[in-house]
């Protein structure tokens, strides 16, 4: 019993997704048919129905972090990544600017 148990809990993955959403529990209760529509909206085949629950919840969370847009960077984080972009440009091109 403990080995169906220990194989129930395993993640099956080597993939971590932090995000800042992962310390909030989430009390929605999942059902067969939204694990379903998760895998159509993300074009997961029904093949990985067959995979280890955790396994596909995992591809299931991954294609919706993929899917997130992506923040927009500030101000000052965008200057600063610029720059450093023109400053390697210029020594690898050994122009002056």
């Amino acid at each position: 019993m403990s080995q169906i148990v220990d194989y129930i809990n395993d993640p099956m993955t080597a993939t971590t997704i932090s995000s800042r959403e992962a310390n909030k529990p989430n009390r929605r209760i999942v059902t067969s048919e939204l694990i379903y529509y998760w895998m159509v909206a993300y074009g997961i085949p029904f093949e990985c129905e067959k995979w280890h629950l955790n396994r596909l919840m995992m591809l299931i969370r991954v294609c919706g972090e993929e899917n997130k847009p992506h923040k927009k960077m500030s101000k000052s984080a965008l200057m600063h990544r610029n720059a450093k972009l023109n400053a390697e440009r210029r020594a690898r091109l050994g122009s002056s600017g």
